[in-house]
């Protein structure tokens, strides 16, 4: 054989043993600490899980989204008495449409509302994919998602 092959195949043989007569002597610490090895040591299997409690809640729970009260009549007769304008007056705001497969919600003016419900003296009737009927004793008008029209 040639004289440069054996050595191709010795040194990386030779390297090889020398690293692990070297490992062998060196003292190394452990990786984990042994509050480690207790978490590691716990198996998912074996834990039981409690069964359902009841809750307490403290405080008030508030709803992001405000949901109009069904009547007021009064407080609507009182502001036209009173000569100042109501929100019926003013112009709504529609910002959002949410069309389910069960039930069509709309936003108007900040309020959740669904088809039958009332905001301030309005009814609304109908509500479709970019729009919404309201209506009262004397008008009906569309109002349309704020941007679309």
């Amino acid at each position: 054989m040639d004289q440069k092959l054996k050595l191709k195949i010795a040194v990386p043989c030779a390297l090889i043993i020398i690293a692990y007569i070297a490992g062998s002597l060196s003292f190394y610490e452990p990786a984990l600490t042994s509050q480690e090895k207790k978490v590691f040591s716990f198996i998912p299997e074996s834990y039981q899980m409690p069964g359902p409690k009841s809750i307490e809640l403290q405080g008030d729970l508030k709803s992001p989204i405000k949901i109009q009260p069904q009547r007021q009549y009064a407080t609507n007769v009182a502001a036209r008495s009173s000569g100042r304008k109501t929100t019926a007056e003013k112009k709504k705001v529609v910002t959002m449409i949410i069309v389910g497969s069960v039930s069509k919600m709309a936003v108007i003016d900040g309020t959740l509302v669904r088809g039958g419900d009332m905001i301030d003296d309005m009814i609304v009737k109908r509500i479709e994919n970019n729009r919404v009927l309201v209506s009262n004793a004397n008008e009906q008008q569309w109002l349309h998602v704020e941007g679309t029209q």
